[in-house]
């Protein structure tokens, strides 16, 4: 039987499978003391994709025509599609 489980939710890492620092499996620790996230099946990397995506929507160069700005705004919904039903 596997050791106790990381207490991040949706951390999948057990003690028997690498670090802990205290409850948090290492990466978790590392993620939440640094402020640097990086992919994670937890909730943190969730984060970072809805952060990365907001990133890339306020630097995007904004279409002017009408029919590039639907061009665009269709890629963008699309995207957050595809992190909103990832999980």
């Amino acid at each position: 039987m596997k050791g106790h489980k990381c207490i991040v939710y949706g951390c999948k890492n057990h003690e028997t499978e690498g670090g802990f620092v205290g409850d948090l499996c290492a990466p978790c620790h590392t993620m939440i003391t640094t402020g640097e996230l990086m992919p994670s099946d937890s909730f943190l990397g969730e984060l970072k994709q809805c952060m990365d995506f907001v990133q890339f929507v306020a630097t995007d160069y904004h279409e002017l025509s009408y029919e590039k700005v639907m061009w665009q705004r269709d890629d963008w919904k699309k995207r957050a599609k595809r992190i909103w039903y990832s999980e």
